[in-house]
């Protein structure tokens, strides 16, 4: 096997947006859009195993990590035009792409977008847009500014409290802690969260017709999810006409940081198997 390789790589778009990407490792390209407020920490525990078999291009949504600020509002069909740009700037005319959370509302977009291109796609602890699903709580803007002014440390914890099975601290408080130091290593401009959340409370509100997703597709969720309900992903797997759910047991939202070499099997044996 080729020595595993990785580059840091940044691409203009025609939006006069500058969008940033993490690639690394050999095979099949694999797009990864990351969730709220993030750039591509989630995906570092699945981001080994899965490098030994696919090229993946982990991008930095517009705002987030190490992409350049959004100076006005955008739309959720904007960020999967970007990253559809991304993509057709390394020359990739067909690739698999994940989302994990908000990134499983835009890569549910890039496959409506651009059936032609997506061989398969992978819909990680997500949701789809409208009324048929049960709906999440939204943040506030006042919500926001008002977590933003707490201990960035104390911030972390209760993020990762929150977001990760309850038995987690004590029964794994290493596996904890590092998704603590994850959180308050990468953290967000409130700014640009605001502005993403407009847009995530903007996209949730509209129907999508998810017929129009034709690639096979996973749609993964761990079952104490108490971020984006379970039910969410079996309602997904309804109207995605290629779906298979699967159930990652005694996780919560962080399942791939929770559970990341069985979220990292779950993946490849899907994209790597005939469907």
């Amino acid at each position: 096997m080729p020595e595993l390789w990785e580059r840091s790589q940044f691409f203009k778009l025609s939006s006069g947006d500058e969008v940033y990407a993490h690639i690394v490792g050999h095979g099949e390209p694999l797009l990864m859009i990351p969730g709220f407020g993030c750039n591509h920490y989630p995906f570092e525990g699945i981001q080994r195993p899965l490098c030994e078999h696919f090229k993946l291009i982990m991008i930095h949504n517009r705002g987030m990590g190490m992409s350049s600020h959004a100076k006005a509002n955008y739309e959720i069909e904007n960020l999967a035009d970007d990253a559809l740009e991304v993509m057709e700037q390394l020359g990739h005319k067909k690739f698999h792409v994940l989302g994990i959370s908000l990134g499983g509302l835009i890569a549910e977009e890039v496959a409506m977008k651009a059936p032609e291109k997506v061989k398969k796609l992978c819909l990680l602890c997500t949701t789809g847009a409208g009324k048929d699903f049960v709906e999440l709580k939204p943040f506030s803007e006042d919500g926001l500014v008002d977590f933003y002014k707490m201990d960035p440390m104390e911030r972390s914890v209760l993020l990762t409290e929150a977001t990760v099975d309850q038995n987690l601290k004590d029964s794994k408080p290493e596996r904890f802690n590092q998704i603590v130091r994850l959180r308050f290593e990468n953290r967000a401009d409130l700014g640009q969260v605001i502005i993403q959340n407009k847009a995530a409370i903007s996209y949730l509100s509209k129907k999508k017709d998810l017929s129009k997703i034709k690639a096979p597709t996973l749609v993964l969720t761990g079952d104490h999810d108490r971020t984006v309900s379970p039910q969410n992903s079996i309602i997904l797997g309804k109207q995605i006409s290629k779906s298979k759910v699967a159930i990652i047991d005694g996780t919560d939202h962080m399942f791939a940081l929770e559970k990341p070499l069985l979220t990292a099997t779950h993946i490849e044996d899907f994209l790597s198997t005939s469907y």
